[in-house]
Order: structure tokens, then C-alpha cells, then sequence
């Protein structure tokens, strides 16, 4: 029997069904499933994170727009409260220059009569290093100086500024032939109108800034979300106008402050030491300050002063409303002082400030009248030098006596006057280290015990007609300008004092009796509609914030396709499902007033936003649509709801496990 190899072959094995093919399209069908979903779920976390970035984008835009809007406010509080006090500097500064200039000449005429040939001993030029012989010359010389550039700034002024420019510059009441208001009044009404415009729009400037913070972060990321602001029922920043009384503390306590302390900080500063000034309300009521001051009015005064603190607050909180309590602003003082800036520079003494602090002051206690503290009169510098004419007015017309002026020198010595050994330089030397200005111009409210003739009773020595010296003795514990060493240490005193020499010599220039200034004041108002006022912050027991933030909320929507069975969104549609809530944070230390400029912004995480302020968005219908609001809003109610329904469920669970 023959057998057919190939037939046996085929027909032992079995014929094709095709399910391998169908397994590997089901495992590449599988394959390209999970990897479509891994890339859509990745797709889906970059979407939701963009959508996260663009919500603090737009938080952070938002923060800081509020925050600068804010401390745009305060800073034109302040300037309108500096640019008020200006406005009276401005119309003083011809008065007070030509005050300053008849201070200067009766100086100058007493330095030019008075040879130092006639002075004591200690004042002669014998020794090149004699501090109060070159002292004198410097005066001599400063005086001229001063003289001079007070006469050219006189000059400057009367062909810059006759009455009627003058009136132009500094009155309210439009002058002349003008409908306007003085140039520095039109400044302050613009700043009115500018503080006003800002916080009446602040909300829709907020809503813009967010929108382009977000715009510009999703397009430097390549994505399409877009942020909105909640509105909210109540304002974002509770303010309002107040009133132009309401600049009258910010004023009025700068310049308390200037006259209780002004001496020091001028004084302090060694371009303004040349001339100075102490005054004293009632010098009779000053007590007698052991080892401080000898038995001279002028010595007592001195010891009377405060001794300076760079570190004193110009607060004065517990004199102020509750709404300008905090970090009050110097503004009389940086007033007065910008305004003169440029003549400081060449006018090195505080006597011309002074008298733009009295005029000043006058202006502004007719504008703001107070019982305790009335308006006093200015008067005018008219000095006597003739030493007869002087003493004839003092027992005559005491009264009429305004100021008396000295040049001064106060020296200390480890040995007295008489000793031979006096003044020499291991022994002496000046209480106020200055070189360049030992002598000093003080000038002095008038007292009948300021009265040279009378100081023969408390023991002082008459050197020259014109010059006295007190001596008093100061206990001490070391002083090494003078070679004056430490004592050894007692069982009961460590540190023993021991006695050294105060000389004191007051050179007599003369006597003010200058008539009284009839003054125009600038604050002429037509009515008390035409006042301008700065813009405070609200806070009574109804809106009183319950942290020390201002706290609204931002939301940011993306309107791309995050997942492949999700549908695409737009602005004007319906809301994703990713949405990415933050915060806006804006504070001022707690503060919460428009005259502190420390407003500060930030953006702050928060997925749970603060949803029972929110109202329809018809003011921001123009920027963002209330179909897309709405939408928003209700999605994230939803979550609010979620949320509180899951922490109910996991309370039980909670308690159980506590159980």
C-alpha cells in the first residue's frame, strides 16, 4: 500500500480561525485606552493647575491695585494737609524775611560798635587758638553773610511776587480779575477730586486689574482661563468725604509739637546752631534746677528745656480721633521746611523759622479758633541798641519791651575766674563743643528779671557795659576736657562728685519793640461749600471689620477642554467645572485710616471663598458676563454644600473612633 505523504500532512493539521488577531487588537485597543486616558487625565491636571495660577495672578493684580489705590488716598490726604500749611509759608515768607532782616542789622550794628579790645581777658585774640576771640570774628562774619543773601532774597521777592501775584498764589478767594482760586488751592481741589474719582471706582478698577492679571499670566502659559472679582453687597472700602475740619488735628498737632520741641531739633543740626532762639511763656513760674543752672533767668531757661529724643512720636494719640490716631504725619513742620528748603541751604539759622512758625500759627488759629490756645499776636522787629534808651524804655514802658537779645558764651573751667591758670587750654573749654559757632544770638521773651541792672543782687559780675558773667559752681564726676579725673571710690559713694566752674557771659544786643503785624490771611473762603476735605475711613459698630484685612474674593474659569468628553466653554457661556478659587488680602497694620500710608496687598489661598456678601454683577455687566457669573457662583455654592454635607457624614465617624 502506498501512502501519500503531502495529503497525510494536510490533513493533520487544523485549518486557520484568526484569534490571535483578535487578541492583539484588543491589547492595542486596551494600550491605547489607558494611554489616551493617562494623557487626558494629565491634560486635565495641567488645565486645573493653570486654572489655580490664574486665580492667585489675578488675586495678586487685584491686591495690589487695591493697595495702591489706598495709599494713593492717604498720600493726597497728606499732600492736601502739607499744601494748606504751604500756602500760609508762602504768604509769610515776605513778612518774615524782612523781620529776619532787622534781627540781622541790630547784630550787625552792635559787632561793628563793640571793639574786643574792651572785652574781658578770655575774649581778647592773645592766642591764635582762643575759641571765642575766632568766635567772634565768625559772627562777624556770618552776620554780614546772612545779611547780604537776606537782602538779595528781599529783592528777589519784591520783583517776583508784588501783593496782587502773592494773592494769586496763597488766597482761596479768587483775586482780581480771576474766576479761579489761588494756584495752590487749584492743586488741593484737584487732589479732592482725584481721591474721590479713585475710591468712587475702585470697584471696576479692581475687576480690571484682575482680568488683566490673569489674561497676562494665562498667555505667558499658553492656556484660556480668565479671573473675576465676587462683587458684594457691601463696599469693598467703607469711606467717605469728611469734612475740612477734619485736616485741623493732622495740622494743629504738628505744630504743638514744632513749638514744644522744634528748638532741639533745629539746634541738633549743626547748619542751624549759629542763631537760636528760646522762649519761654512764663518765665516766672520756672523753679530752680539743682546743679543744672546758676541763679541767671537766661541759665534757668536752659535747664527748663527738655533734653532732645530722636525717637519722639508726633502722635500724640491719646489727643486724637479714632480715625487719625495712627503714625501721624509732621506735616507743619515738612511744610514749612520744604517750602524754605532752598533758602536753608544759604540761610543757616532757625530765626527766620520762627517767625514763619508765629505768622503761620496766626493764620492757622483764626482759621481753626480755640478758646485755650488763641491767636497771638505777631509783632513786628524793631530793635533799640543805645544802652541809655534801653534802660529808659525798661523803667518806663516795660510793656512795650517784645524780646531781649544776647550774644552768649558758656565756658567751664576746672579753676575759677580769678586763678591765673584760667583759660588755659588743659583747663577750659566751651560746654558746647562747636568750633565753628561758640557765640551764639538768643532771644528771649522779656521779664523784668531778664533786667541786666538787677543781676548785681544775684552775684553777678558787670565785665563791660554791656557784658555780665555768672559764675556757679557744677558737681561733677570726670570730665576729660578739662583734665578733671575721677575721684577714688568711697564705701558708700562709688561715684563721688566733685565742683567745677560754669562761666557764663551774656553780651546785651538790645530790646524788640516792634508794633503789631496787621496779617492777611490766605484762608479767605467764599462759603464753606468751596472747603475742601480728605477722605476717612469708616468704621462704626455696623461695618467694623471682624479681622484687620479687607477681604474679597477672586475666582478664576478655564474655558478649554480639559477632558475629551467635556464640553468646551467660553466667557459668555456656561462655567467649567474647573474652577479655582483665592483671596484678596489687603491691610494697614490694623490701622484702617487714609492719613498712614502702609496699605500693603497680598493673595491668599483659599478654597472656600466667602459667598454670603455676593450680589448680581449689574455695575461690572460690562466686563463680565452674568450668564458666566451666575454659572460661576452656583458651581461654587455647590461645593459650599458638598463640603458641609461631607463634614456632617464624617462627624459620626469621628466621635466613634473618639469612643
Amino acid at each position: 500500500m502506498f501512502f501519500d505523504l503531502q495529503s497525510v500532512r494536510s490533513r493533520g493539521r487544523s485549518q486557520p480561525t484568526g484569534h490571535a488577531v483578535v487578541l492583539t487588537l484588543l491589547i492595542l485597543l486596551l494600550t491605547a485606552a489607558v494611554a489616551f486616558g493617562v494623557l487626558s487625565i494629565g491634560r486635565h491636571a495641567r488645565v486645573k493647575e493653570m486654572t489655580h495660577f490664574s486665580a492667585q495672578a489675578g488675586a495678586e493684580s487685584g491686591a495690589s491695585w487695591i493697595a495702591r489705590s489706598l495709599n494713593t488716598v492717604s498720600m493726597n490726604n497728606n499732600a492736601m494737609a502739607e499744601l494748606i500749611v504751604k500756602a500760609g509759608v508762602v504768604e509769610a515768607l515776605p513778612t518774615a524775611m524782612d523781620m529776619y532782616q532787622k534781627d540781622l542789622k541790630a547784630t550787625q550794628a552792635l559787632l561793628k560798635q563793640i571793639d574786643i579790645k574792651d572785652l574781658p581777658r578770655d575774649w581778647q585774640p592773645i592766642d591764635d587758638n582762643n575759641p571765642i576771640a575766632k568766635g567772634f570774628e565768625r559772627l562777624k562774619q556770618f552776620t554780614n553773610h546772612e545779611l547780604k543773601i537776606a537782602l538779595n532774597t528781599q529783592k528777589y521777592y519784591a520783583r517776583q511776587l508784588s501783593e496782587n501775584d502773592l494773592a494769586a498764589i496763597t488766597h482761596v478767594k479768587p483775586h482780581g480779575d480771576s474766576t479761579q482760586p489761588g494756584a495752590i488751592w487749584q492743586a488741593i481741589y484737584a487732589l479732592d477730586e482725584i481721591n474721590q474719582t479713585q475710591l468712587e471706582n475702585l470697584e471696576v478698577q479692581t475687576q480690571l486689574s484682575v482680568l488683566r492679571g490673569s489674561v497676562l499670566d494665562t498667555t505667558a502659559r499658553q492656556t484660556e482661563a480668565s479671573a473675576l472679582l465676587i462683587p458684594t453687597t457691601t463696599p469693598t472700602v467703607n469711606w467717605q468725604r469728611g469734612s475740612f475740619d477734619d485736616f485741623e488735628p493732622i495740622i494743629s498737632q504738628d505744630h504743638e509739637y514744632a513749638v514744644a520741641m522744634g528748638y532741639y531739633d533745629y539746634a541738633s543740626n549743626p547748619n542751624i546752631t549759629n542763631l537760636r532762639e528760646l522762649t519761654f511763656e512764663q518765665p516766672q513760674k520756672i523753679k530752680t534746677y539743682k546743679n543744672r543752672a546758676g541763679q541767671c533767668l537766661v541759665s534757668r531757661i536752659r535747664a527748663s528745656q527738655p533734653k532732645p529724643d530722636k525717637h519722639r512720636s508726633r502722635t500724640h494719640s491719646e489727643q486724637m480721633s479714632e480715625s487719625v490716631k495712627f503714625a501721624m504725619p509732621a506735616i507743619k513742620d515738612m511744610a514749612i521746611l520744604d517750602t524754605v528748603g532752598p533758602l536753608l541751604h544759604r540761610l543757616n539759622n532757625k530765626r527766620l523759622i520762627n517767625h514763619l512758625h508765629a505768622i503761620n500759627a496766626n493764620f492757622l488759629a483764626d482759621l481753626w479758633p480755640n478758646e485755650q490756645s488763641p491767636a497771638k499776636p505777631v509783632y513786628d522787629s524793631q530793635w533799640v541798641t543805645d544802652m541809655d534808651t534801653i534802660y529808659q524804655i525798661m523803667d518806663k514802658q516795660p510793656q512795650s519791651i517784645r524780646e531781649i537779645a544776647f550774644i552768649t558764651v558758656e565756658a567751664k573751667s576746672a579753676v575759677p575766674p580769678t586763678d591765673p591758670k584760667y583759660g588755659n587750654a588743659k583747663n577750659w573749654a566751651m560746654v558746647h563743643e562747636t568750633a565753628e559757632t561758640p557765640l551764639n544770638v538768643e532771644y528771649f521773651k522779656y521779664d523784668k528779671r531778664l533786667d541786666p541792672r538787677t543781676w548785681k543782687k544775684i552775684g553777678m559780675e558787670q565785665l563791660h557795659p554791656r557784658m555780665w558773667r555768672e559764675v556757679w559752681t557744677q558737681q561733677i564726676y570726670a570730665d576729660r576736657a578739662i583734665n578733671v579725673k575721677p575721684l577714688p571710690a568711697q564705701p558708700k559713694n562709688k561715684y563721688p562728685r566733685q565742683p567745677i566752674y560754669r562761666v557764663d557771659d551774656y553780651l546785651l544786643i538790645g530790646i524788640n519793640v516792634g508794633k503789631e503785624i496787621k496779617l492777611q490771611s490766605p484762608y479767605n473762603f467764599p462759603s464753606e461749600d468751596a472747603k475742601p476735605a480728605p477722605i476717612l475711613y469708616v468704621q462704626s459698630e455696623e461695618n467694623k471689620p471682624a479681622t484687620d484685612e479687607i477681604r474679597r474674593s477672586v475666582v478664576a474659569q478655564n474655558h478649554i477642554r480639559s477632558l475629551p468628553w467635556s464640553n468646551p466653554t467660553s466667557p459668555t457661556e456656561t462655567a467649567s467645572p474647573l474652577l479655582s478659587p483665592y483671596d484678596v488680602s489687603v491691610n494697614n497694620s490694623g490701622n484702617f485710616s487714609f492719613w498712614f500710608q502702609g496699605w500693603m496687598g497680598r493673595a491668599v489661598s483659599n478654597d472656600t471663598p466667602n459667598l454670603a456678601n455676593a450680589k448680581p454683577t449689574s455695575v461690572l455687566e460690562p466686563l463680565i458676563s452674568s450668564k458666566l457669573y451666575d454659572s460661576v457662583l452656583t458651581e461654587l455654592k455647590a461645593r459650599e454644600t458638598q463640603e458641609a454635607a461631607d463634614h456632617v457624614e464624617d462627624q459620626p465617624q469621628e466621635e466613634s473612633e473618639v469612643q
